[in-house]
């Protein structure tokens, strides 16, 4: 058994999304899927610091 608990059901769906196709490999965009996983992250952060400092 694992010691950490499985992931969320929602991130299985999310990593999918972000997995490169096949045709698409030879493109030489490796992190494309990082740059919109950091993109939303960084988007998310920043709503949360605006409604921290609205308040």
């Amino acid at each position: 058994m694992s010691p950490f608990p499985p992931p969320p059901p929602w991130t299985s769906g999310f990593r999918a999304l972000n997995r490169p196709e096949p045709e698409r490999k030879n493109s030489g965009d490796k992190n494309g899927g990082d740059k919109w996983e950091w993109l939303i992250l960084a988007a998310i952060l920043a709503v949360v610091v605006l409604v921290l400092i609205l308040k």
